[in-house]
């Protein structure tokens, strides 16, 4: 997980935004382990049924969240160098 926080941001809103992060991934993975000890049949059916589609859209998403990454690392060297 990464955490950006401005270096002006109160230790307390840290700490803060820390916090809530742990509460909800840690209730986010959970809530699937409920839904899977719970009923088993579908939770099987849906994950079959992502991993089918995650399979074939993998390299389609690589190459977006690549070029977008790439996008970002662009501007940020252009204006680091436009305002130096």
């Amino acid at each position: 997980a990464l955490v950006v926080l401005s270096h002006h941001t109160a230790p307390i809103v840290t700490v803060l935004a820390f916090g809530i992060f742990t509460v909800v991934s840690t209730a986010t993975v959970a809530a699937i382990f409920y839904y899977y000890t719970t009923r088993p049949a579908a939770a099987g059916i849906r994950l079959q049924a992502l991993s089918a589609d995650l399979t074939q859209r993998t390299p389609a998403l690589i190459a977006v969240v690549s070029a977008t990454v790439g996008f970002v690392l662009i501007i940020d060297g252009a204006l680091a160098l436009l305002t130096t």
